[in-house]
């Protein structure tokens, strides 16, 4: 999450205009997990991307994976919350 929104907030600072064409589309994992304070981590990642996405000047769309029944990939999120939070909560650095 944090390489893409970096990626989209560097369009915005170069002249990408070839390069950002390239992205068709943002598909984001809900690992149906929230964190100790009671944030939804999908609904935090959705709003970084869409940040990102605003800085970098971009309209790409960010959909939600529709998994198969089959899918085990919320149960690995779920054995490892530290990993899910580092993976869908952006770390906000001071400049």
């Amino acid at each position: 999450l944090m390489k893409l929104c970096r990626w989209l907030k560097v369009c915005a600072l170069s002249d990408f205009q070839a390069f950002r064409k390239c992205l068709k589309k943002i598909v984001l994992d809900d690992p149906e997990c929230k964190s100790n304070k009671g944030l939804n981590f999908f609904d935090v990642a959705i709003g970084a991307l869409n940040l990102a996405k605003t800085e970098g000047e971009t309209t790409v769309p960010i959909k939600r994976r529709d998994c198969h029944w089959t899918c085990s990939c919320r149960d690995y999120y779920k054995k490892d919350s530290k990993k899910t939070l580092y993976m869908f909560a952006p770390i906000i650095k001071s400049s």
